[in-house]
């Protein structure tokens, strides 16, 4: 495919990541990411051949084709359908094997029939038993979280796909420094700041940082207590520049705790 073709694909898709899709590409989405750059943050490493990864909240693709780039085989996981974001179009541009599963995290499981007309999976989607009795060697859990109403039962429910000793890389918004991420927090700064180093997560009411699908915000803290209450060992963490997200990994521990 030449670059006008691909920048032609580029222009008739509706995009969220903005990225260097192939050389000279640019997609116009209103979040700019560096996949690479962001993966090699994260701890990923550079080849990945012959393990099985799996990108929990694709969207676009952006980190799954990076993924792939690294030599893994990849799932693409979202609710979204790819004709309606820019994964369709990205995948037929740089000519990708990635293969990508319609329906929530809630649902993943090796005890899951994921094919099933259930929690609003249409019935045709027929790789959606893809991971049925499959395990992951590495799972991507990237800004997803915090738009969850029920945050537990999704550690619980990815660490039900991994193999014993995959890894978990896992991002975004805390409530350390919330006023960060939304400005209508200012006023409350200084309650946050007597409360930011305590284990727990603040009710968004679907509405903080200025997206309407955001529930639970945790601190820090928290969020380290959620992965030890789900049943995992959190290898390292890491914070963003300006202190309102968090990056980690995480292995198996053990069985969750409830």
């Amino acid at each position: 495919m030449t670059t006008e073709e691909a920048g032609d694909l580029v222009d008739a898709t509706k995009w969220y990541h903005a990225w260097e899709i192939v050389p000279g590409v640019h997609t116009p989405g209103r979040c700019p990411v560096d996949p690479k750059e962001v993966l090699d943050l994260y701890g990923v490493p550079e080849r990945l051949d012959g393990l099985r990864a799996l990108d929990i909240g694709a969207w676009d693709g952006a980190y799954s084709f990076e993924l792939e780039r690294r030599g893994a085989e990849v799932v693409s996981l979202d609710i979204k359908d790819p004709n309606e974001t820019g994964y369709n179009t990205a995948k037929k541009i740089l000519g990708s094997k990635c293969q990508h599963v319609r329906c929530s995290v809630y649902n993943l499981g090796p005890d899951r029939v994921l094919w099933a007309n259930t929690n609003g999976i249409p019935p045709d989607v027929e790789k959606c038993g893809l991971i049925h009795a499959d395990y992951f060697d590495l799972v991507l859990y990237l800004g997803v979280f915090y738009h969850l109403t029920n945050p537990m039962l999704a550690w619980e429910r990815i660490k039900s796909v991994m193999k014993p000793d995959a890894t978990l890389y896992f991002e975004g918004l805390v409530f350390d420094c919330a006023w960060l991420s939304d400005l209508r927090l200012m006023h409350r700064r200084e309650q946050i700041e007597a409360v930011r180093d305590l284990p727990i997560a603040y009710f968004a009411e679907g509405e903080y940082a200025y997206d309407g699908e955001n529930w639970y915000v945790p601190t820090t803290t928290c969020l380290y207590g959620w992965l030890v209450a789900a049943g995992y060992r959190v290898v390292n963490m890491g914070v963003a520049p300006n202190a309102s997200r968090v990056y980690g990994a995480a292995k198996i521990q053990g069985k969750s705790m409830n």
